[in-house]
């Protein structure tokens, strides 16, 4: 118990030295060192042996996250079908115990998706605060690391645009997109402009990353990239609910409250292949803009478009340039 302790009072030491102490309770156990990532581990081994989550029966475990250093939340499907949220309390020593305190149906909530260009994270909240067990008022949100759109030619701006009131419409939801060959089979959320689909379809949208490795960096053609495992949760969370819309914003920069722990990738980033022939922008045989990789710090560049004039002065500035 005394190195639990320890781990913990570290994590919590690091976090608010960074000033984002509160956002240790938004993000997956996966992605924090010590204890809370062998958490994850023991979540997982007890779900794979006997289908349970704080000795609630579950037949698929799609993410579990910390909330505090005694609670955590699982996103999870019920035998009966249901999608929702389970929480539970915890123990690690001597033996990992975990407690049901409750569950929040997937359809009791009011989910939006907000991508920060900045921070380079997707934050997925619900607007309604629920009670579990003797707990009441619990707030369910999730941080997720991203890459987004390379840069513009010019260095002017970011691929991925910055809109706001946006949706993402379960009818062109693609959940097991084959072509091009480079989704494999995994969700597609495509942003669109308006719900009248032949109006509002765009090209943008939230997909696999197409790394070994997440590049938390500028480093698509436009599009949001996840992890596959985030990105199966955040499917889940917004296709099997029986509404039909989400709203979503792209902001420039978000704010600084929504933390991630994973480390920004800072060494390079893709920008638009400017061609002196016309046309001046050429795609490949996907459809996709040719960009070029550039090895050089990204962050002088965000800066300078996040401080542009168009800037939106209503979210505040914070430091972008930590590898955290």
């Amino acid at each position: 118990m005394k190195k639990i302790i320890i781990n913990l009072l570290f994590v919590f030491y690091f976090l608010i030295n960074c000033g984002y102490a509160q956002m240790m309770s938004r993000v997956a156990f996966y992605d924090l060192e010590g204890e809370p990532r062998s958490l994850n581990s023991k979540i997982r081994a007890e779900f794979n042996s006997e289908g349970l989550v704080g000795q609630t029966k579950v037949t698929q475990l799609y993410d579990s996250l910390i909330m505090t250093n005694d609670l955590g939340m699982s996103v999870v499907k019920l035998p009966d079908g249901r999608y929702g949220f389970l929480f539970y309390n915890y123990t690690l020593e001597p033996l990992f115990v975990s407690q049901s305190l409750g569950f929040v149906d997937l359809e009791d909530t009011d989910f939006r998706v907000d991508i920060d260009l900045g921070g380079r994270k997707l934050v997925l909240t619900d607007h309604k605060s629920h009670t579990v067990g003797h707990l009441s008022d619990v707030d369910i949100e999730l941080v997720y690391p991203i890459a987004i759109g390379g840069f513009t030619s010019q260095n002017t701006d970011i691929t991925t645009p910055d809109w706001s009131d946006v949706y993402l419409d379960k009818k062109t939801i693609i959940s097991k997109r084959w072509s091009p060959s480079y989704y494999k089979g995994k969700p597609f959320l495509r942003v669109m402009k308006s719900k009248n689909i032949e109006q509002g379809w765009t090209g943008i949208g939230i997909h696999r990353r197409m790394n070994s490795k997440l590049r938390r960096s500028p480093d698509s053609h436009g599009c949001i990239r996840m992890r596959e495992w985030d990105l199966k949760t955040v499917h889940a969370i917004i296709y099997f609910r029986d509404r039909r819309y989400t709203d979503i914003s792209i902001h420039k920069q978000f704010g600084r409250y929504s933390y991630h722990p994973y480390k920004l990738h800072n060494t390079s980033y893709q920008k638009v292949k400017y061609f002196s022939s016309s046309p001046h922008i050429r795609r490949d045989r996907h459809g996709l803009t040719i960009y070029k990789h550039v090895y050089e710090n990204p962050v002088p560049i965000i800066n300078d478009i996040l401080t542009a004039s168009n800037f939106r002065t209503n979210y505040v500035l914070y430091d972008i340039t930590a590898e955290y």
